[in-house]
This record gives structure tokens, C-alpha cells and sequence, in this order.
């Protein structure tokens, strides 16, 4: 008999056609995100990590700026994207479809430090954030610092990829 991490392991590898997650960073969003009633995910991509968070968690809010690509605020990460995604017409349209299949996901076409996105959630409300949104140092201590006060006092920040050229390596 399967047990859920199997099944949902089996559905990461089966809907991942592009992004980063590894076993291991499978392994730490399982033990971290299983049961929680509200998550928050800064940086939905393609969705497939949204995807896998709404089999193991109650409620899974996820934002990302999509097309919007000239929002992206530190330069050299602006053109990665731009180079790369900018091409993708609809991408909103798509994940969003995606997405859509399952009733606990909410998905925000809002840049992650946006005051109207956060202010959707109370203080302390938030038991699991995961900031995978701009991969610069500067990006992510925003993203912390925006969100910290929505986070439970026994919530758990995690942290995904880092920016190799940046002077302190997340």
C-alpha cells in the first residue's frame, strides 16, 4: 500500500516538466507543509510545486508576478527571465488553468511584496511560508521581512535556490 508521501512523490515527477525540485527539497516541503491549514508560496512558476503543496496542506495561497517580467526589480534576474520566460504567451492563463483543478488553491497574479497580497492574510496566520520568489539576497529579505508578521509564532519559514553571483550565498 502506497502512503501519501509516495503518491505525492509519484505526482511530482509525473507533472514536473521544468523547475528545481529535488528529493530532498521534496522531503523537507513534505515533513514541513503536511497538515498545515494555510500555506504561502512566493514564486509559483509553472505550479508544479503549487500542485504538490495542495495534496498535503489544507489551504495553499501562491503568488507570482507571471509575464509581468519588468517588475522583477534586481537587473541581472530581469534579464534571466526575460531571456527565458518572456517568450511564453499566457503563462498566467496556463498555470492558472492548471491550477484551477483543485479547489484549495488560490493563485495571485501579484508581485510577492505587494501590500494588497499581503494584507489578504491576518497577523499569525500563516502556518508555513515558502519564499521562492526573487532569488536575490535583497529579493528574499524583503520577501522575509514583508511577510514575518503573518507567519504563526510556531510557523515555519522555508527557503528555496540561491543566487550564486550574490555576496551572501542564501
Amino acid at each position: 500500500m502506497s502512503t501519501l508521501k509516495d503518491v505525492c512523490l509519484q505526482e511530482v515527477f509525473r507533472i514536473y516538466s521544468h523547475g528545481s525540485i529535488s528529493y530532498a527539497d521534496f522531503l523537507v516541503l513534505f515533513e514541513f507543509c503536511q497538515g498545515r491549514q494555510v500555506v504561502v508560496e512566493l514564486g509559483t512558476c509553472t505550479g508544479s510545486t503549487t500542485w504538490l503543496l495542495s495534496f498535503i496542506a489544507k489551504k495553499i495561497y501562491t503568488y507570482d508576478i507571471f509575464e509581468d517580467l519588468n517588475l522583477i526589480d534586481n537587473e541581472k534576474q530581469r534579464c534571466f527571465y526575460k531571456e527565458n520566460w518572456e517568450q511564453t504567451e499566457h503563462y498566467f492563463h496556463k498555470v492558472f488553468t492548471f491550477l484551477h483543478q483543485r479547489e484549495n488553491i488560490c493563485i495571485f497574479k501579484s508581485k510577492s511584496t505587494d501590500k494588497h497580497a499581503i494584507e489578504i492574510h491576518n497577523d499569525k496566520s500563516i502556518d508555513t511560508i515558502f519564499i521562492d520568489a526573487d532569488h536575490s539576497y535583497d529579493g528574499v529579505k524583503k520577501d522575509f521581512i514583508a511577510w514575518f508578521d503573518k507567519v504563526k509564532i510556531s510557523g515555519i519559514f522555508l527557503f528555496h535556490d540561491m543566487v550564486q553571483e550574490s555576496k551572501h550565498n542564501l
